[in-house]
């Protein structure tokens, strides 16, 4: 690895636990350092969410154009509480580098390019499309890496 290390920091193996040179870099306290990665996708993610609200309040909007909800307006409102929903849990256990969040937003990724093929609204392609990027972003080898270091120090934190 050519990045800089802080002061303090060992690496992981992710495989087994002990420490190797080109490994995922863990902070003092033995955890380990989440990639850029990672953060990214966060951060994709949470511009995924803003993106499906803006497109899902706009739809409501015009279908129901002052008349309150109708019923199709009422099942976007059920769709976009969905997404936040998954989105939202999925990004948070990400974050703390949950292998399982990772695996349920690939399967939602892929829900979500099946309703992209469905013809959707400029917002909801722009923010499938950001979903899309997030979801590749776990799977580039640091990211993969960090989430079999984490599973390793989770097991060994409560063994």
């Amino acid at each position: 690895m050519s990045e800089h290390v802080p002061p303090g920091t060992s690496y992981i193996n992710p495989y087994n636990g002990r420490s190797g040179a080109g490994q995922v870099p863990a902070a003092a306290g033995g955890t380990p350092i989440r990639p850029k990665q990672v953060d990214s996708s966060f951060g994709l993610l949470l511009g995924s969410l803003s993106l499906t609200a803006l497109g899902i309040l706009t739809r409501i909007i015009l279908l129901n154009a002052g008349d309150g909800v109708t019923g199709e307006g009422a099942v976007w409102l059920v769709t976009l509480g969905i997404c936040f929903a998954v989105t939202s849990v999925a990004a948070g256990f990400i974050r703390k580098g949950h292998h399982w969040a990772r695996i349920l937003l690939t399967a939602y990724t892929a829900v979500s390019v099946l309703t992209f093929l469905t013809g959707t609204n400029l917002l909801s392609w722009g923010a499938i499309l950001t979903l899309v990027a997030a979801t590749v972003l776990l799977y580039w080898a640091p990211s993969r890496a960090y989430f079999k270091a984490m599973d390793q120090h989770r097991r060994n934190t409560t063994s």
